[in-house]
Protein backbone atom coordinates (compact mmCIF):
# COMPACT_ATOMS: atom_id res chain seq x y z
CA UNK A 1 0.00 0.00 0.00
CA UNK A 2 1.42 3.38 -1.05
CA UNK A 3 0.20 6.40 0.90
CA UNK A 4 0.81 10.03 -0.02
CA UNK A 5 1.05 12.21 3.06
CA UNK A 6 0.38 15.93 3.31
CA UNK A 7 1.34 17.97 6.37
CA UNK A 8 0.37 21.64 6.71
CA UNK A 9 -0.43 22.11 10.40
CA UNK A 10 1.73 25.20 10.95
CA UNK A 11 4.67 26.82 9.16
CA UNK A 12 6.19 23.92 7.24
CA UNK A 13 4.90 22.09 4.17
CA UNK A 14 5.76 18.40 4.25
CA UNK A 15 5.08 15.77 1.59
CA UNK A 16 6.08 12.10 1.65
CA UNK A 17 5.25 8.73 0.13
CA UNK A 18 5.19 5.76 2.48
CA UNK A 19 4.97 2.15 1.32
CA UNK A 20 3.78 -0.37 3.91
CA UNK A 21 6.08 -2.98 2.36
CA UNK A 22 9.14 -0.91 1.44
CA UNK A 23 8.98 1.88 3.99
CA UNK A 24 9.62 5.54 3.27
CA UNK A 25 10.00 6.03 -0.50
CA UNK A 26 10.62 9.79 -0.70
CA UNK A 27 9.89 12.99 1.19
CA UNK A 28 10.41 16.75 0.96
CA UNK A 29 10.01 19.68 3.32
CA UNK A 30 9.69 23.42 2.85
CA UNK A 31 10.13 25.62 5.93
CA UNK A 32 8.69 29.12 6.29
CA UNK A 33 11.10 30.31 9.02
CA UNK A 34 12.48 33.12 6.87
CA UNK A 35 8.96 34.25 5.94
CA UNK A 36 7.91 34.72 9.59
CA UNK A 37 11.20 35.85 11.12
CA UNK A 38 10.50 39.58 10.80
CA UNK A 39 7.23 39.16 12.73
CA UNK A 40 8.74 37.23 15.64
CA UNK A 41 6.33 34.32 15.17
CA UNK A 42 4.03 32.54 12.75
CA UNK A 43 1.48 34.71 10.90
CA UNK A 44 -1.40 32.28 10.11
CA UNK A 45 -2.56 34.00 6.91
CA UNK A 46 0.94 34.09 5.45
CA UNK A 47 1.45 30.45 6.41
CA UNK A 48 -1.73 29.37 4.62
CA UNK A 49 -0.89 31.27 1.44
CA UNK A 50 2.61 29.82 1.34
CA UNK A 51 1.25 26.27 1.72
CA UNK A 52 -0.96 26.85 -1.34
CA UNK A 53 2.10 27.88 -3.36
CA UNK A 54 4.24 24.93 -2.28
CA UNK A 55 1.92 21.92 -2.14
CA UNK A 56 1.57 20.84 -5.78
CA UNK A 57 5.25 21.39 -6.72
CA UNK A 58 6.35 19.40 -3.66
CA UNK A 59 3.95 16.55 -4.48
CA UNK A 60 5.33 16.33 -8.03
CA UNK A 61 8.90 16.44 -6.66
CA UNK A 62 8.27 13.61 -4.19
CA UNK A 63 6.45 11.40 -6.71
CA UNK A 64 9.28 11.86 -9.20
CA UNK A 65 11.83 10.93 -6.53
CA UNK A 66 9.85 7.80 -5.68
CA UNK A 67 9.44 6.97 -9.39
CA UNK A 68 5.66 6.89 -9.00
CA UNK A 69 2.65 8.61 -10.55
CA UNK A 70 -0.54 9.71 -8.83
CA UNK A 71 -2.29 6.62 -10.23
CA UNK A 72 0.13 4.43 -8.24
CA UNK A 73 -1.20 5.76 -4.94
CA UNK A 74 -3.53 3.71 -2.76
CA UNK A 75 -4.47 6.46 -0.30
CA UNK A 76 -3.90 10.05 0.75
CA UNK A 77 -3.28 11.12 4.34
CA UNK A 78 -3.36 14.62 5.74
CA UNK A 79 -3.00 16.27 9.13
CA UNK A 80 -6.47 16.99 10.48
CA UNK A 81 -5.26 18.75 13.63
CA UNK A 82 -4.36 20.20 15.96
CA UNK A 83 -2.85 23.19 14.16
CA UNK A 84 -3.68 26.51 12.50
CA UNK A 85 -7.12 26.25 10.92
CA UNK A 86 -6.21 27.96 7.65
CA UNK A 87 -3.02 25.96 7.25
CA UNK A 88 -4.85 22.70 8.00
CA UNK A 89 -7.54 23.48 5.45
CA UNK A 90 -5.03 23.88 2.62
CA UNK A 91 -3.66 20.37 3.12
CA UNK A 92 -7.04 18.78 3.87
CA UNK A 93 -8.70 20.30 0.80
CA UNK A 94 -5.95 19.14 -1.53
CA UNK A 95 -5.89 15.67 0.04
CA UNK A 96 -9.65 15.19 -0.31
CA UNK A 97 -9.58 16.49 -3.89
CA UNK A 98 -6.81 14.09 -4.89
CA UNK A 99 -8.56 11.19 -3.18
CA UNK A 100 -11.84 11.98 -4.95
CA UNK A 101 -10.26 12.32 -8.39
CA UNK A 102 -8.22 9.13 -7.97
CA UNK A 103 -11.06 7.20 -6.30
CA UNK A 104 -8.90 6.25 -3.32
CA UNK A 105 -9.45 6.76 0.44
CA UNK A 106 -8.41 9.88 2.33
CA UNK A 107 -7.41 9.59 5.98
CA UNK A 108 -7.10 12.38 8.52
CA UNK A 109 -4.20 11.86 10.90
CA UNK A 110 -3.89 13.30 14.38
CA UNK A 111 -0.87 15.59 14.56
CA UNK A 112 0.32 13.99 17.79
CA UNK A 113 -0.23 10.42 16.61
CA UNK A 114 2.33 11.17 13.92
CA UNK A 115 4.79 12.03 16.66
CA UNK A 116 3.93 8.89 18.61
CA UNK A 117 4.56 6.59 15.64
CA UNK A 118 7.50 8.43 14.07
CA UNK A 119 10.07 6.36 16.03
CA UNK A 120 8.96 3.31 14.03
CA UNK A 121 10.92 4.82 11.12
CA UNK A 122 14.15 4.39 13.08
CA UNK A 123 16.40 1.35 12.70
CA UNK A 124 15.91 -0.57 14.85
CA UNK A 125 12.39 0.58 15.64
CA UNK A 126 11.42 0.58 19.34
CA UNK A 127 9.14 -2.23 20.43
CA UNK A 128 5.78 -1.59 22.05
CA UNK A 129 4.92 -0.66 24.73
CA UNK A 130 6.77 2.56 25.59
CA UNK A 131 6.27 5.94 27.21
CA UNK A 132 6.44 8.86 24.76
CA UNK A 133 7.38 12.43 25.64
CA UNK A 134 6.09 14.81 22.96
CA UNK A 135 7.63 18.28 23.17
CA UNK A 136 6.66 20.01 19.95
CA UNK A 137 5.51 23.61 19.51
CA UNK A 138 2.36 24.08 21.56
CA UNK A 139 2.38 20.55 22.99
CA UNK A 140 4.11 18.99 25.96
CA UNK A 141 2.59 15.68 26.93
CA UNK A 142 3.34 12.17 28.10
CA UNK A 143 1.63 9.16 26.54
CA UNK A 144 1.64 5.48 27.37
CA UNK A 145 1.88 3.86 23.92
CA UNK A 146 0.68 0.25 24.10
CA UNK A 147 0.43 -0.30 20.34
CA UNK A 148 -0.90 1.27 17.15
CA UNK A 149 -4.19 2.94 18.04
CA UNK A 150 -3.73 2.15 21.77
CA UNK A 151 -2.69 5.27 23.67
CA UNK A 152 -3.27 6.49 27.19
CA UNK A 153 -2.71 10.12 28.14
CA UNK A 154 -0.52 10.45 31.24
CA UNK A 155 0.10 14.20 31.33
CA UNK A 156 -0.89 17.17 29.15
CA UNK A 157 -0.16 20.87 28.71
CA UNK A 158 -2.21 23.12 31.00
CA UNK A 159 -1.04 26.45 29.53
CA UNK A 160 2.31 27.17 27.86
CA UNK A 161 4.15 24.14 26.49
CA UNK A 162 7.93 23.76 26.68
CA UNK A 163 8.40 24.77 23.03
CA UNK A 164 6.26 27.88 23.49
CA UNK A 165 8.18 28.78 26.62
CA UNK A 166 11.49 28.47 24.74
CA UNK A 167 10.28 30.72 21.89
CA UNK A 168 8.72 33.33 24.20
CA UNK A 169 11.75 33.41 26.48
CA UNK A 170 14.01 33.79 23.45
CA UNK A 171 11.92 36.76 22.36
CA UNK A 172 12.28 38.32 25.84
CA UNK A 173 16.04 37.96 25.46
CA UNK A 174 16.01 39.52 21.98
CA UNK A 175 16.98 36.33 20.16
CA UNK A 176 14.39 36.44 17.40
CA UNK A 177 12.40 33.60 15.78
CA UNK A 178 12.64 30.64 15.88
CA UNK A 179 14.07 31.10 19.35
CA UNK A 180 14.57 27.63 20.79
CA UNK A 181 17.92 26.75 19.14
CA UNK A 182 19.23 30.32 19.66
CA UNK A 183 18.36 30.22 23.36
CA UNK A 184 20.09 26.85 23.77
CA UNK A 185 23.25 28.26 22.16
CA UNK A 186 23.20 31.30 24.44
CA UNK A 187 22.66 29.09 27.50
CA UNK A 188 25.89 27.20 26.78
CA UNK A 189 27.89 30.21 28.02
CA UNK A 190 25.66 30.87 31.05
CA UNK A 191 26.17 30.05 34.73
CA UNK A 192 23.56 27.50 35.91
CA UNK A 193 23.79 28.80 39.49
CA UNK A 194 23.25 32.49 38.73
CA UNK A 195 19.44 32.26 38.41
CA UNK A 196 17.35 29.62 40.16
CA UNK A 197 13.92 29.38 38.56
CA UNK A 198 11.00 27.22 39.67
CA UNK A 199 10.49 23.66 38.45
CA UNK A 200 6.76 23.88 37.66
CA UNK A 201 4.46 21.25 39.17
CA UNK A 202 7.22 18.95 40.43
CA UNK A 203 5.95 19.35 43.99
CA UNK A 204 2.85 17.25 43.28
CA UNK A 205 2.18 13.81 41.78
CA UNK A 206 0.54 15.14 38.59
CA UNK A 207 2.26 14.49 35.24
CA UNK A 208 0.73 17.61 33.62
CA UNK A 209 2.91 20.48 32.38
CA UNK A 210 2.66 24.22 33.04
CA UNK A 211 5.35 26.67 31.93
CA UNK A 212 3.50 30.01 31.93
CA UNK A 213 4.66 30.87 35.45
CA UNK A 214 8.26 30.07 34.54
CA UNK A 215 7.99 32.43 31.57
CA UNK A 216 6.78 35.18 33.94
CA UNK A 217 9.74 34.54 36.24
CA UNK A 218 12.08 35.01 33.30
CA UNK A 219 10.32 38.25 32.34
CA UNK A 220 10.85 39.64 35.85
CA UNK A 221 14.48 38.51 35.82
CA UNK A 222 15.18 40.25 32.50
CA UNK A 223 13.64 43.48 33.81
CA UNK A 224 16.05 43.44 36.76
CA UNK A 225 19.14 42.36 34.84
CA UNK A 226 21.63 43.82 32.38
CA UNK A 227 22.01 42.28 28.90
CA UNK A 228 25.36 40.86 30.04
CA UNK A 229 23.39 38.51 32.32
CA UNK A 230 21.09 37.18 29.61
CA UNK A 231 23.25 34.09 29.07
CA UNK A 232 22.86 33.24 32.77
CA UNK A 233 19.09 33.76 32.52
CA UNK A 234 18.95 31.52 29.45
CA UNK A 235 20.90 28.81 31.27
CA UNK A 236 18.72 29.06 34.37
CA UNK A 237 15.58 28.82 32.25
CA UNK A 238 16.90 25.86 30.26
CA UNK A 239 17.86 24.03 33.46
CA UNK A 240 14.36 24.59 34.89
CA UNK A 241 12.62 23.24 31.78
CA UNK A 242 14.96 20.28 31.46
CA UNK A 243 14.66 19.37 35.15
CA UNK A 244 10.88 19.48 34.89
CA UNK A 245 10.73 17.33 31.75
CA UNK A 246 13.18 14.78 33.15
CA UNK A 247 11.31 14.54 36.46
CA UNK A 248 8.00 13.95 34.69
CA UNK A 249 9.49 11.35 32.33
CA UNK A 250 11.08 9.33 35.10
CA UNK A 251 7.89 9.42 37.13
CA UNK A 252 5.85 8.31 34.11
CA UNK A 253 8.19 5.34 33.58
CA UNK A 254 7.91 4.51 37.26
CA UNK A 255 4.12 4.66 37.28
CA UNK A 256 3.65 2.64 34.09
CA UNK A 257 6.51 0.24 34.83
CA UNK A 258 7.83 0.73 31.31
CA UNK A 259 11.52 0.38 30.46
CA UNK A 260 11.51 2.41 27.23
CA UNK A 261 11.18 6.17 26.67
CA UNK A 262 10.70 7.77 23.25
CA UNK A 263 11.23 11.52 22.84
CA UNK A 264 9.63 13.29 19.88
CA UNK A 265 9.30 16.91 18.83
CA UNK A 266 11.61 19.86 18.36
CA UNK A 267 12.56 20.36 22.02
CA UNK A 268 13.74 16.74 21.98
CA UNK A 269 16.78 17.96 20.02
CA UNK A 270 17.95 20.05 23.01
CA UNK A 271 21.40 18.77 23.99
CA UNK A 272 20.94 19.41 27.71
CA UNK A 273 17.65 17.51 27.76
CA UNK A 274 19.23 14.55 25.98
CA UNK A 275 22.16 14.52 28.38
CA UNK A 276 19.99 14.58 31.51
CA UNK A 277 17.54 11.97 30.18
CA UNK A 278 20.37 9.65 29.20
CA UNK A 279 21.80 9.92 32.71
CA UNK A 280 18.47 9.30 34.42
CA UNK A 281 17.50 6.40 32.15
CA UNK A 282 20.92 4.77 32.41
CA UNK A 283 20.56 4.66 36.19
CA UNK A 284 17.25 2.83 35.75
CA UNK A 285 18.51 0.52 33.02
CA UNK A 286 15.84 1.93 30.68
CA UNK A 287 16.11 2.29 26.90
CA UNK A 288 15.76 5.66 25.20
CA UNK A 289 14.97 6.68 21.63
CA UNK A 290 15.72 10.27 20.61
CA UNK A 291 14.99 12.10 17.37
CA UNK A 292 17.67 12.07 14.71
CA UNK A 293 19.86 15.17 14.56
CA UNK A 294 20.70 17.85 12.00
CA UNK A 295 18.74 18.31 8.79
CA UNK A 296 17.52 14.73 8.84
CA UNK A 297 16.18 15.32 12.35
CA UNK A 298 14.18 18.31 11.19
CA UNK A 299 12.61 16.41 8.33
CA UNK A 300 12.07 13.31 10.45
CA UNK A 301 10.42 14.89 13.42
CA UNK A 302 8.48 17.78 12.01
CA UNK A 303 6.48 17.08 8.96
CA UNK A 304 7.38 14.52 6.38
CA UNK A 305 7.48 10.82 7.02
CA UNK A 306 5.83 10.60 10.41
CA UNK A 307 2.37 11.56 9.11
CA UNK A 308 2.75 8.99 6.37
CA UNK A 309 3.67 6.17 8.70
CA UNK A 310 0.60 6.64 10.90
CA UNK A 311 -2.03 6.11 8.19
CA UNK A 312 -0.08 3.26 6.64
CA UNK A 313 0.07 1.42 9.96
CA UNK A 314 -3.51 2.23 10.89
CA UNK A 315 -4.94 1.10 7.55
CA UNK A 316 -2.87 -2.07 7.70
CA UNK A 317 -4.37 -2.72 11.15
CA UNK A 318 -7.91 -2.12 9.94
CA UNK A 319 -8.40 1.54 10.90
CA UNK A 320 -9.96 3.61 8.13
CA UNK A 321 -11.68 6.92 7.64
CA UNK A 322 -14.05 6.69 4.64
CA UNK A 323 -15.96 9.87 5.51
CA UNK A 324 -13.04 12.24 4.99
CA UNK A 325 -13.16 13.93 8.44
CA UNK A 326 -12.88 17.72 8.74
CA UNK A 327 -9.88 19.53 10.10
CA UNK A 328 -9.72 19.98 13.86
CA UNK A 329 -7.50 22.89 14.93
CA UNK A 330 -7.97 22.04 18.63
CA UNK A 331 -7.87 18.26 18.35
CA UNK A 332 -7.67 16.49 21.75
CA UNK A 333 -4.76 14.14 22.30
CA UNK A 334 -5.39 10.61 20.91
CA UNK A 335 -6.31 8.18 23.68
CA UNK A 336 -7.59 4.64 23.36
CA UNK A 337 -7.75 1.37 25.26
CA UNK A 338 -8.69 2.24 28.84
CA UNK A 339 -8.18 -1.41 29.79
CA UNK A 340 -4.47 -0.75 29.97
CA UNK A 341 -4.87 2.03 32.56
CA UNK A 342 -2.36 1.98 35.38
CA UNK A 343 -3.64 0.79 38.74
CA UNK A 344 -2.13 2.27 41.91
CA UNK A 345 -3.20 0.71 45.20
CA UNK A 346 -3.49 2.74 48.40
CA UNK A 347 -2.97 0.83 51.65
CA UNK A 348 -4.39 2.61 54.71
CA UNK A 349 -2.96 1.95 58.17
CA UNK A 350 -5.14 3.76 60.72
CA UNK A 351 -4.65 4.63 64.42
CA UNK A 352 -1.14 3.22 64.72
CA UNK A 353 0.23 4.03 68.18
CA UNK A 354 3.92 4.96 68.48
CA UNK A 355 5.86 5.80 71.64
CA UNK A 356 8.61 8.37 71.15
CA UNK A 357 10.34 11.20 72.98
CA UNK A 358 9.16 14.46 71.45
CA UNK A 359 8.74 18.06 72.62
CA UNK A 360 10.49 21.33 73.35
CA UNK A 361 9.91 21.44 77.10
CA UNK A 362 12.07 19.68 79.66
CA UNK A 363 9.27 17.54 81.06
CA UNK A 364 8.56 16.28 77.51
CA UNK A 365 12.16 15.14 77.05
CA UNK A 366 12.22 12.81 80.04
CA UNK A 367 9.60 10.25 79.03
CA UNK A 368 8.15 8.97 75.76
CA UNK A 369 4.72 10.11 74.60
CA UNK A 370 2.16 8.16 72.62
CA UNK A 371 1.48 9.50 69.12
CA UNK A 372 -1.31 8.39 66.82
CA UNK A 373 -0.42 7.88 63.15
CA UNK A 374 -2.39 7.35 59.93
CA UNK A 375 -0.43 6.09 56.91
CA UNK A 376 -1.41 5.99 53.25
CA UNK A 377 0.99 3.74 51.32
CA UNK A 378 0.64 4.04 47.55
CA UNK A 379 2.19 1.38 45.32
CA UNK A 380 1.59 -0.58 42.13
CA UNK A 381 0.01 -3.81 43.37
CA UNK A 382 -1.17 -5.20 40.02
CA UNK A 383 1.26 -8.09 40.20
CA UNK A 384 0.20 -8.94 43.76
CA UNK A 385 -3.43 -8.97 42.62
CA UNK A 386 -2.54 -11.74 40.17
CA UNK A 387 -0.02 -13.75 42.20
CA UNK A 388 -1.61 -13.33 45.65
CA UNK A 389 1.97 -13.36 46.98
CA UNK A 390 3.29 -11.18 49.79
CA UNK A 391 6.59 -10.70 47.96
CA UNK A 392 4.79 -8.60 45.32
CA UNK A 393 3.45 -6.01 47.75
CA UNK A 394 4.38 -4.38 51.07
CA UNK A 395 4.39 -6.36 54.33
CA UNK A 396 2.12 -4.25 56.55
CA UNK A 397 3.51 -5.79 59.73
CA UNK A 398 7.03 -4.78 58.69
CA UNK A 399 5.85 -1.22 58.03
CA UNK A 400 4.27 -0.99 61.50
CA UNK A 401 7.37 -2.51 63.10
CA UNK A 402 9.60 -0.01 61.25
CA UNK A 403 7.47 2.91 62.45
CA UNK A 404 7.61 1.75 66.09
CA UNK A 405 11.36 1.12 65.89
CA UNK A 406 11.90 4.63 64.51
CA UNK A 407 9.91 6.09 67.41
CA UNK A 408 11.97 4.19 69.99
CA UNK A 409 15.35 5.10 68.45
CA UNK A 410 14.81 8.79 67.61
CA UNK A 411 14.11 11.95 69.58
CA UNK A 412 12.73 15.19 68.15
CA UNK A 413 11.53 18.51 69.41
CA UNK A 414 8.99 19.24 66.67
CA UNK A 415 6.22 17.05 65.30
CA UNK A 416 6.95 18.48 61.83
CA UNK A 417 10.50 17.11 61.91
CA UNK A 418 9.31 13.74 63.23
CA UNK A 419 6.79 13.24 60.40
CA UNK A 420 9.18 14.28 57.62
CA UNK A 421 12.06 12.15 58.88
CA UNK A 422 9.82 9.13 59.44
CA UNK A 423 8.26 9.48 55.97
CA UNK A 424 11.71 9.64 54.39
CA UNK A 425 12.85 6.55 56.30
CA UNK A 426 9.81 4.58 55.12
CA UNK A 427 10.28 5.69 51.48
CA UNK A 428 13.90 4.56 51.57
CA UNK A 429 13.08 1.16 53.07
CA UNK A 430 9.93 0.13 51.19
CA UNK A 431 9.08 0.16 47.43
CA UNK A 432 6.43 2.88 47.67
CA UNK A 433 5.47 5.28 44.85
CA UNK A 434 4.31 7.87 47.35
CA UNK A 435 3.34 8.15 50.98
CA UNK A 436 0.88 10.16 53.06
CA UNK A 437 1.57 10.38 56.80
CA UNK A 438 -0.49 12.15 59.48
CA UNK A 439 0.67 12.30 63.11
CA UNK A 440 -1.40 13.45 66.11
CA UNK A 441 0.06 14.63 69.41
CA UNK A 442 -1.83 15.56 72.60
CA UNK A 443 -1.00 18.93 74.11
CA UNK A 444 -1.68 19.92 77.70
CA UNK A 445 -2.90 23.27 78.91
CA UNK A 446 -6.00 25.07 80.04
CA UNK A 447 -7.83 23.51 77.10
CA UNK A 448 -6.32 20.09 76.34
CA UNK A 449 -6.34 19.37 72.63
CA UNK A 450 -4.54 17.58 69.81
CA UNK A 451 -2.33 18.92 67.07
CA UNK A 452 -1.79 17.09 63.78
CA UNK A 453 0.88 17.33 61.09
CA UNK A 454 0.52 15.75 57.65
CA UNK A 455 3.24 15.17 55.06
CA UNK A 456 3.00 13.92 51.45
CA UNK A 457 6.14 12.41 49.95
CA UNK A 458 6.76 11.27 46.35
CA UNK A 459 9.68 9.06 45.37
CA UNK A 460 10.69 10.87 42.19
CA UNK A 461 10.38 14.25 43.89
CA UNK A 462 12.79 13.00 46.54
CA UNK A 463 15.23 11.75 43.91
CA UNK A 464 15.01 14.99 41.95
CA UNK A 465 15.56 17.09 45.09
CA UNK A 466 18.60 14.98 45.97
CA UNK A 467 19.97 15.28 42.44
CA UNK A 468 19.49 19.07 42.51
CA UNK A 469 21.25 19.30 45.86
CA UNK A 470 24.16 17.17 44.66
CA UNK A 471 24.48 19.20 41.45
CA UNK A 472 24.50 22.57 43.17
CA UNK A 473 26.93 21.34 45.83
CA UNK A 474 29.45 20.25 43.18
Amino acid sequence: MRVLGIETSCDETGIAVYDTQLGLRAHALHTQAALHRDYGGVVPELASRDHILRLLPLIDQVLDAAQLTRRDLDGVAYTEGPGLIGALLTGATLAKTLAWTLDIPALGVHHLEGHLLAPLLETPAPAFPFVALIVSGGHSLLMDVIGIGQYRLLGDTLDDAAGEAFDKTAKLLGLGYPGGPALARLAESGDPKAFKFARPMTDRPSLDFSFSGLKTQVLLATQRSAPEQYADIARGFEEAVVDTLVWKCLRALDETRRDRLVVAGGVGANARLRERLQLGLRKRGAQRVFPASGILHRQWRDDCPRRRLAPGCRRARGFSDPRHPPTRPRHPAPTHSAEHAMSLTTILIKNLRVDTVIGVYEHEKTAPQSLKLDLELRLDARRAAHTDALIDTVDYDQVCAAVREYGRSHQHELLERFTHELAGALMRRFPLRSLGLTAWKSIAGLLPAEIAVRVEMDRLALEQAQADEDRYND
